[in-house]
């Protein structure tokens, strides 16, 4: 075995071990960003890093009035968060059920009329932009609400603004009650 092939097979080593390294390092950024998600709600921020909502800081109040616009912070139902953490669409977190909470966009109130298309949430006449996507990126299935006119809906209905493509929103599991509205949230320093 020559230098130059012992050269090699070093500079191979060092750097299968700086990949085995940034990704570990990787794993452990996104860890502690959600733990740092958890652990500021409390102090009155939240973190969000999912691309279906600006990225960012976000400054989080009781929802004592809520509007259609309002960024909102939400425990998903435990019948729709189970199957988002099941699927890794959530991460562990403190909401009943185990998953954490998600921030998404209040775009439909009790009493608005929704209409959903392949394509679009409409709300009283607005429109959403919300293509509907059959399987989610690991190619399973994905169920959604019926197309169609839900007239003066009981629920508040949540839009991804972010990323309106990729986001699992209510066009697949429908509104949510008050009571998955845990804060509002007001963006501090997003992109």
């Amino acid at each position: 075995m020559n230098a130059e092939n012992k050269k090699g097979k070093k500079i191979g080593r060092l750097f299968l071990k700086a990949v085995v390294i940034l990704f570990l390092l990787i794993l452990l950024v996104i860890a502690l960003l959600d733990i740092f998600s958890v652990a500021v709600i409390s102090l009155g921020y939240y973190f969000n890093w999912s691309s279906s909502m600006p990225i960012g800081l976000y400054k989080v109040s009781a929802p004592t009035s809520l509007n259609r616009g309002d960024d909102v912070v939400v425990c998903l139902p435990q019948s729709v968060g189970s199957i988002g953490l099941k699927r890794g669409y959530l991460n562990p977190g403190s909401c009943p059920g185990g998953y954490s909470p998600i921030i998404k966009e209040l775009a439909a109130m009790p009493g608005d009329n929704v209409t959903l298309t392949p394509q679009l949430i409409v709300v009283n006449g607005q429109v959403y932009d919300a293509p509907l996507h059959k399987q989610d990126t690991d190619g399973l299935p994905l169920e959604s609400v019926p197309r169609g006119i839900n007239s003066q809906t009981p629920d508040y209905w949540l839009y991804g603004k972010g990323s309106p493509s990729d986001s699992w929103d209510s066009r697949y599991w429908g509104g949510v009650g008050r009571s998955s509205i845990i804060k509002k949230a007001a963006p501090v320093l997003t992109y």
